[in-house]
């Protein structure tokens, strides 16, 4: 279980490895300070290689040296405008989860996903499926509203940890999309549009549960996640209930 309150790219930079010339065969000629006449040992060759060469490499170093300072420079900007382009995406989330609330998938342990709005209050947080039909006034049809205050929510579970999103009939959704929030009630097991919004609100959520708790939530909740039953399975009674209608 992993929850953080933003998620940044690691950005991996490589800088390509310039074959040093050193010591490759720097060609001898009869006009050295050598003398002329005398056939040079090894070493003196390798010397006079090494001083026609020694500016370039010198300079080659150099180049190599700023061309790194300018990569780490650039990882730095990278990484600062990622931070700040994440708390933009996370305020957006935020707001929008106070008013006017996020729609977003629901599963429970049983029945098909439903499309609720997830609404967040100053002392709870609040959903109720909705569904869009063809008519006049082109309004959705909303269901029964449920909340859950916030200080029972314990934990924020990134991925697909619980029972419901475990199901098979699950097994095409993809675990970057989903989510749970596991209150005393039950577990809150969501499925997001994109990654990036599933992390936005994972961070939104985590904010919230670190105003509310006074110790570190993340110490609360120590039992499996599968163990939680869903709290969305009551939407599945509910309109069981409604379909049968009176007997």
């Amino acid at each position: 279980r992993i929850c953080s309150h933003s998620h940044l790219m690691m950005i991996r930079c490589s800088t390509s490895t310039r074959q040093s010339s050193v010591g490759d065969g720097g060609s001898y000629t009869g006009g050295s300070s050598l003398g002329a006449g005398s056939m040079p040992s090894h070493r003196q060759i390798s010397a006079v290689g090494l001083g026609a060469n020694a500016n370039n490499h010198m300079a080659d170093f150099q180049n190599q040296q700023q061309q790194a300072g300018g990569v780490q420079q650039n990882q730095q900007q990278q990484l600062l405008d990622l931070h700040q382009n994440d708390e933009i995406v996370i305020s957006a989330a935020m707001q929008q989860l106070r008013d006017p609330g996020v729609l977003i998938v629901a599963h429970g342990s049983r029945g098909k996903p439903k499309t609720v709005r997830l609404q967040l209050t100053e002392s709870a947080i609040t959903w109720r499926t909705e569904t869009r039909k063809k008519s006049k006034d082109n309004k959705p049809k909303m269901g029964k509203l449920h909340q859950v205050p916030l200080s029972h929510i314990m934990y924020v579970d990134v991925g697909k940890q619980t029972t419901a999103l475990r199901r098979v009939e699950n097994a095409s959704v993809s675990e970057a999309l989903c989510f749970s929030l596991l209150t005393k009630e039950g577990s809150l097991d969501l499925e997001a549009n994109s990654p990036r919004e599933r992390d936005a609100l994972v961070s939104c959520f985590s904010l919230v549960l670190d105003e509310v708790h006074a110790q570190n939530w993340r110490d609360i909740y120590r039992g499996p996640s599968s163990d939680m039953p869903s709290s969305f399975d009551e939407l599945d009674a509910a309109n069981a209930a409604a379909n049968e209608g009176p007997k």
